[in-house]
């Protein structure tokens, strides 16, 4: 392996590391013919492209996301969905905060997570598109207790929406419904990433912007103040390429080719030894590596 792709694979390791999963495209679903060509969701051009494409075809083709976190499947701490062919989903595990988009599970109160569990993958019949829609889920992401995916009709989240993190303005309760994520309505989204109480999108033209707690440099903008409207990284006026985010954490890969991170992981950088305690709440260059593609 080349070193300059190791701090990359090295950061996406633990996303992965509690999980297990069998082929979920292979999960029960309507008969439909899937194309066998894979694409790349880079190639597919901005979110809404791919979404809009899904919608005209009628059905969602298979493409790659090179091991990010928002795609054809995603997984919470302790759960997880899957983007059918149809354009619906099929979530399965913790349902505490009605992160699953579980009917059933709406209004319910309980003090025992287990009466929140879901064993098998159930069709999400509180957030899926109905029949006569005209509208279709092409992508999902997942945070600790929070989804988001996006529809023909936009980027829309539900489940519990404490700091702001699902884009809509509001930092209490739970969302029961499909919210629209107004933090991104006018950004072209590449790329989305949803963690505990944050969350960040990678737009078309290469600029990050993420909203919610901030209290370990989490959205990157020079501060440790939470904030429930969109704040933009500071990248030093370069372009990101790709993004991705874990806990406290996020990264990207800008054009030039460097790693830039920021959050709980990556305090400010020195030539010794630092406390991980020491926050960096702005973006800082990860030194003595370059990524390649």
């Amino acid at each position: 392996m080349k070193k300059s792709n190791f701090l990359w694979l090295f950061f996406l390791i633990p996303i992965y590391y509690f999980h297990s999963c069998t082929p979920s495209r292979n999960l029960q679903d309507p008969p439909m013919i899937l194309e066998q060509l894979e694409q790349s969701l880079s190639s597919a051009g901005s979110l809404k492209d791919l979404a809009n494409s899904s919608l005209a075809a009628g059905k969602v083709a298979q493409y790659t996301t090179h091991g990010g976190k928002n795609g054809l499947i995603s997984l919470g701490d302790a759960n997880g969905c899957v983007v059918m062919v149809n354009g619906r989903l099929k979530c399965w595990g913790l349902n505490a905060n009605n992160q699953l988009g579980y009917m059933p599970g709406l209004g319910h109160i309980s003090t025992d997570p287990d009466e929140f569990l879901i064993l098998d993958p159930t069709l999400a019949t509180a957030v899926n598109p109905k029949e006569g829609d005209n509208d279709i889920i092409a992508s999902v992401v997942m945070g600790r207790s929070s989804t988001c995916a996006n529809y023909a009709s936009g980027y829309k989240c539900w489940g519990k929406q404490d700091y702001g993190v699902l884009g809509n303005g509001i930092t209490i309760g739970d969302a029961l419904t499909p919210q629209h994520v107004t933090n991104a309505a006018r950004l072209v989204l590449k790329s989305v990433q949803l963690n505990d109480g944050y969350s960040c999108v990678l737009d078309e033209g290469g600029k990050v912007t993420c909203w919610g707690k901030n209290d370990k440099g989490q959205l990157g903008n020079g501060n440790n103040v939470n904030s429930y409207s969109g704040t933009e990284v500071s990248l030093g006026g370069v372009a990101a390429t790709q993004l991705v985010s874990h806990n406290l954490d996020s990264c990207v890969v800008l054009s030039k080719g460097e790693v830039k991170c920021w959050g709980g992981g990556f305090p400010k950088f020195s030539k010794t030894l630092y406390s991980r305690f020491n926050y960096d709440n702005s973006s800082c260059k990860v030194f003595g590596r370059r990524y390649k593609s």
